[in-house]
Formats: C-alpha cells, sequence, structure tokens
C-alpha cells in the first residue's frame, strides 16, 4: 500500500501547524544530546516531530493495518482541529464543539510511548485477578445452570480480535471435570484496542458551556 501510514506522531500534526513557522517548522528542545556542543535547540520540520514508525500499525496475519492511526485522524483529530480554530480565533464554542475537544485531549493523553509502556505493566499486574474472576463467575453460572441453552448468550467486543487471546479446553478422561487455559499476549494491539475503546466511550452528552454566545 503506496500511501500506508508507517510515521505515527503521538502528537498531531495538525495541532502543531498552529505553532509552527511559514515553512512549518517548530523549534524543538532536546532533552538528551550526544555532546555538549550539540544545539539543545533545533529548528525542525513538523513531519519529523513526535514520531516512532509503526507505533500505531496493527499487526496482522495476512498484512499490516494502519487503521487506528487513521481512524485516530477522521474521527477525533479532524473534527477537533475545526474547534481549536475557532478557539484561536475567538468564536463562539458548540457543545459538539467542546465534546471534539475533550476527545482529542483524552486521545493525546493515551496515545503517547509512555502510556503504551504504562499499558504493558499494569495489564501484566491486573489481568491474572481479572481472568481469575471471570473464572469464578463462569463456575458459578455452570453450576447453577442444568440446560446449556439457559446459559447466558455472551455479547462480542467489537474489535476485541484486536486482543491477542487463546482460549483451550482440555476434558479429563472418563471425568465429567475439565479445565480452561487462557493466555493473553499483552503488546501493542491489546494498547491500541483499549485506546479505541477508550475513545469510542468518551462522549460528553451533557456539556455546561460557558462558551456559548
Amino acid at each position: 500500500m503506496s500511501d500506508f501510514r508507517k510515521k505515527n506522531h503521538y502528537v498531531s500534526k495538525s495541532y502543531l501547524k498552529a505553532w509552527s513557522n511559514k515553512n512549518k517548522k517548530i523549534f524543538s528542545y532536546r532533552i538528551l544530546v550526544s555532546h555538549e556542543k550539540v544545539p539543545l535547540w533545533n529548528n525542525k520540520s513538523i513531519k519529523n516531530l513526535a514520531y516512532h514508525k509503526h507505533l500505531y500499525t496493527l499487526i496482522n496475519k495476512e498484512d499490516n493495518s494502519d487503521e487506528i492511526e487513521r481512524w485516530m485522524d477522521q474521527e477525533i483529530e479532524a473534527p477537533a482541529q475545526k474547534a481549536l480554530k475557532k478557539v484561536r480565533s475567538d468564536e463562539n464554542l458548540k457543545d459538539i464543539d467542546l465534546n471534539n475537544i475533550i476527545r482529542f485531549m483524552a486521545l493525546q493523553d493515551v496515545r503517547t510511548p509512555i502510556r503504551y509502556m504504562e499499558h504493558i505493566k499494569r495489564s501484566q499486574k491486573q489481568m491474572p485477578e481479572v481472568v481469575k474472576k471471570v473464572s469464578k463467575q463462569l463456575n458459578k453460572v455452570l453450576e447453577e445452570s442444568n440446560n446449556p441453552e439457559d446459559l447466558p448468550k455472551l455479547e462480542k467486543h467489537s474489535g476485541s480480535n484486536m486482543i491477542p487471546m487463546n482460549v483451550e479446553k482440555e476434558i479429563v478422561k472418563n471425568s465429567d471435570q475439565g479445565y480452561l487455559k487462557t493466555d493473553i499476549l499483552f503488546g501493542r494491539s491489546s494498547w491500541l484496542f483499549m485506546i479505541r475503546h477508550l475513545l469510542n466511550k468518551t462522549q460528553t452528552s451533557h456539556i455546561n458551556n460557558p462558551f456559548a454566545p
């Protein structure tokens, strides 16, 4: 795919443009340099700032996908930039403008590399207890139900295929007992699932808008 977006910015380029000069460059400050004579400030192009290659790329069995990068751009960044333009022009904001800005701020909070690292640590710590709790709930449901048709139907979560998870069952020979084994791989896919899940839930239907006319 010739237009595959592999250069993923964790600070939106459309947001950075508001701070750039006529050449679409911004002075960036380096917190770490290789030598004391290397200048701390550098005038850099927006396209070369605040990005990692394939930060939001989904790794699939057949092909890689940049759908998350495009979703961020189309669903959150683009609507927010229209609202932010109003802010810079000192125009009145509608409720939808505030909603778009809030979602943009929420995305900016969760899309950075440091949030990815925090996601990995948090998942490794919390998920074993979550799986254990779900297993206990499942056992209780199975014990209380004599008819498999009475078991509650589970609704598949949109995008759940982004979480690398495998569930295996093992029935003890000559027994009515068995085991369920769950393996979950925490990484970029589970992080991207979390981002989209959170942002799809970040809706503010009732806003006390102090900027309304």
